[in-house]
This record gives C-alpha cells, sequence and structure tokens, in this order.
C-alpha cells in the first residue's frame, strides 16, 4: 500500500469513528463499556496509520534528497578561446578607472567623466572625484592638514576652481563626518604640528616649523601678511624679490625673507 492509500485509509477511518460517536452515544452523551473498548481500538488503529504516513513521507524526503545532483553539469563548450564576461562594478569597473584618469590629466573633467566619479548623493554630501578626493580613493590617507581648513572663505589665493573647492568642501565633511578623516588648519609657526611617528625617543631635537601658509610668512613669533604690499608702512617687512602671490615661494627665498 502507498502512501496515498494510507492517506485515503485513514480519511475513511477518522468519519466512520465520527459516525460511531454519533449513533453509539446514549441519551447523556455517554458510550456503553463495550462502545468505548471498540471505539478505543479504531484510535488505535488511528494512531498506527498516522505513524506510518509519518515514516513513509520521511523516506520520501531521504530519496529526494539523494536523488539530487552531487555537482553542477557542464553546460559550456570545452576549450572556448575567451572566457564569459563578468560585469565589474564600484572601483573595479572600466568606466571608473578610465575616468579617474581622464580627471587626474585634464583640469576640467567632461560630464560623463563626472557621471562616473559621484560618490554618495548631494542628500548626504556626496562628492565628485577629481584632484585629491580622487587620490584619496587610490590611495585612502587619513588626516589632512589644510591652510584654510575652516575659513575657506578668508582664502586670499585660491589654489582651485571655485567648483572643485566646493567638492573639496564636500569631501572634508563627508569624511570627516564618517570618522573615516581627521582634517585641520596648518597652524603659522607650529614646530609641533608634524611630529615622527615611530621612534621619536631617538631624534629629541627633530621638528619641521610652519613658516609660509596662504600668503603669509612667520617672522620673529608673528605672521607677516605679504600679499598686499602695496602701500605697506616704513619699515615694515618687505616680500623677497620676484614674489608674486600667485608664484609659490622658492626655498631660497623664504630664507631671504627671514
Amino acid at each position: 500500500m502507498n502512501i496515498i492509500e494510507m492517506r485515503e485509509k485513514r480519511t475513511k477511518l477518522l468519519a466512520t469513528m465520527d459516525g460511531f460517536l454519533e449513533t453509539h452515544r446514549d441519551g447523556k452523551g455517554i458510550l456503553s463499556a463495550e462502545d468505548d473498548a471498540t471505539y478505543s481500538g479504531m484510535e488505535k488503529e488511528l494512531a498506527a496509520l498516522t505513524n506510518e504516513i509519518k515514516r513513509m513521507e520521511r523516506r520520501e524526503a531521504i530519496d529526494a534528497d539523494l536523488s539530487k545532483p552531487v555537482s553542477t553539469p557542464i553546460t559550456g563548450k570545452p576549450m572556448t578561446a575567451t572566457a564569459p564576461a563578468q560585469t565589474k562594478t564600484g572601483r573595479a569597473a572600466d568606466e571608473y578607472n578610465s575616468s579617474f584618469w581622464n580627471v587626474m590629466r585634464s583640469k576640467a573633467p567632461m560630464p560623463q567623466v563626472v557621471n562616473a566619479l559621484q560618490v554618495g548623493d548631494d542628500a548626504e554630501g556626496g562628492y565628485l572625484l577629481s584632484g585629491v578626493m580622487a587620490l584619496y580613493h587610490q590611495v585612502p590617507f587619513r588626516e589632512v592638514i589644510d591652510r584654510a581648513y575652516g575659513a575657506y572663505d578668508s582664502l586670499k589665493v585660491k589654489a582651485m576652481s571655485t567648483k572643485v573647492l566646493e567638492e573639496y568642501k564636500k569631501f572634508l565633511n563627508y569624511r570627516v563626518g564618517k570618522g573615516e578623516l581627521k582634517a585641520s588648519q596648518f597652524e603659522l609657526g607650529a614646530v609641533n604640528q608634524f611630529a615622527l611617528k615611530h621612534n621619536a625617543a631617538g631624534y629629541p631635537n627633530f621638528r619641521i616649523e610652519n613658516v609660509c601658509a596662504n600668503c603669509s610668512l612667520w617672522q620673529n613669533g608673528q605672521s607677516v601678511d605679504i600679499y598686499a604690499q602695496k602701500g605697506a608702512a616704513k619699515g615694515a617687512p618687505k616680500a623677497p624679490a620676484g614674489f608674486t602671490p600667485d608664484k609659490l615661494l622658492k626655498p631660497a627665498q623664504i630664507k631671504e625673507f627671514l
């Protein structure tokens, strides 16, 4: 007898048991001793059928599991010349790689490059990958010391376009806000902002002094503005010869000024 026949037999037995109760209960709804014995026998038979059905169901589950394939069949053609193309995403994508190097080579990224190098969206403070921002995604540095961090509106000479500066500020806010980057302002005159990371005790006299930033020089314990030299008071410190606000000072010029 198969499992279907067993289930049908159990269903019929259950219906017989219901009919037996309806026809053999007395006026008080009680079975006689003889009828109770008969009904108990039917209950035992129902329990036996149920146990057997469960046993057969377990066996069917085992047979189904054993009939599954033990490995994935090879459906492709052997010895194909090229492997199937795999779609790369994120920084591994070909579009990202191409766009990144186009940005690095260009001062004015094309719109299609900008779209490929968008990180986040405007709602969460996203930014475009250009210059320093693009470098961060290739070499994830942990700290930025900027000559005007936190006060970019006060810049006298801007080293980047307004658009790129806005994206740079978004980048700093985004990464600093996530705790992935530390940012601070370059402190003119400081001697401990750049410290040795390893074996500092072995070089007790080592120091880096911040002497020039944002068109200001550190001289005799004070910051000297060298941007607006025209009309300076007599005796005031002068900018080195050949200096213009749009050019970087050479080491020899800084030494001459100090």
